[in-house]
């Protein structure tokens, strides 16, 4: 449902809660609702259709994207358009170099590679500072003071700018940081015949180390939900070509930082939110087949010529 259909919803509403004033005449009635408090409701309903409109044009996080098929990726969230930045990514290094390559001590779990890894979906995490442990997390944050699992389908992205004040990110962003290891991601560059999705990697092809939240929530049934965010900041010059938003990307000597969880110095941990150098970074044009989670296979990262998208 769009913002239109929103507000057309409250104005339907509002038709059947006050009285017509010209079919009262016709029917010689007389409204028993003073017009001081008929105006009163129209106000309030006005108020809540502005309300549900900010909340369909993106207030949690969800920025222009791909199309979305619940279905396709598995996931129990409602069905809608994912809008987000970063929306997809790329995770196909093996367990054994990550293990390497971000110094990790102990690994809780596995998962498959994926060229085509979408919301909702488990990801590895790496958490733990000094003594790093790689997990498995949902993505799509859930906070720990959520009645239910479904606010994560919202939060997927966090801003970095505003970290510290949103209530869903806040207690996460002093306690709960992590890093999410990524081959790349995908972007959807806006054209004047649709949107050409382009695959962002690393120049040196090694993993990025994405910066990330996570969060357990109590389920139901007593167990423990894992679940993380994304975090995101302005782009750089080479993402800025897709977007108005890119991963944060840690370097090397920040990550250690980022882990510790004793470190709760928000202006240190907000001077590493910040766009890696373009020169760090490559891109390049991909098939469409991206657009939908079901496709999962290394052609989703080859590159393509405009007409063979």
């Amino acid at each position: 449902m769009g913002s239109r259909d929103a507000v057309s919803l409250i104005l339907v509403v509002y038709r059947l809660t006050i009285p017509d004033t010209q079919a009262c005449c016709r029917t010689n009635c007389v409204s028993t609702t003073p017009y001081w408090k008929r105006l009163i409701q129209t106000s309030k309903f006005i108020i809540i259709a502005l309300r549900i409109r900010h909340l369909f044009k993106g207030e949690f996080n969800r920025e222009p994207g791909p199309p979305f098929n619940i279905a396709e990726s598995g996931r129990i969230f409602m069905q809608t358009s994912v809008r987000g930045m970063c929306g997809r990514f790329v995770r196909t290094t093996p367990i054994d170099q990550l293990i390497e390559l971000f110094a990790i001590h102990e690994v809780d779990c596995d998962l498959p590679p994926s060229y085509n890894v979408a919301p909702g979906q488990p990801v590895l995490a790496i958490t733990g500072g000094p003594e790093r442990r790689l997990r498995c997390f949902k993505w799509g944050l859930v906070p720990f003071w959520a009645k239910d699992a479904s606010i994560g389908s919202r939060m997927i992205n966090a801003r970095a700018e505003t970290l510290a004040e949103k209530p869903a990110f806040r207690q996460a962003f002093k306690k709960r940081r992590c890093v999410i290891p990524a081959d790349g991601y995908y972007e959807w560059r806006k054209e004047e015949d649709g949107k050409t999705p382009a695959y962002f990697y690393s120049a040196t092809e090694e993993p990025f180390a994405f910066a990330g939240l996570y969060e357990l929530w109590q389920t139901p049934d007593g167990g423990v939900l894992q679940s993380c965010v994304i975090v995101t900041t302005e782009p750089n010059e080479l993402a800025r070509t897709a977007h108005h938003r890119m991963p944060v990307i840690l370097r090397e000597h920040e990550i250690d930082l980022w882990l510790d969880d004793r470190v709760q110095d928000e202006t240190a941990l907000k001077a590493l939110l910040k766009a890696i150098p373009a020169e760090a970074m490559r891109c390049h044009d991909v098939s469409t087949r991206v657009n939908s989670p079901r496709n999962d296979t290394p052609e989703c990262i080859e590159p393509v010529r405009k007409h063979e998208l």
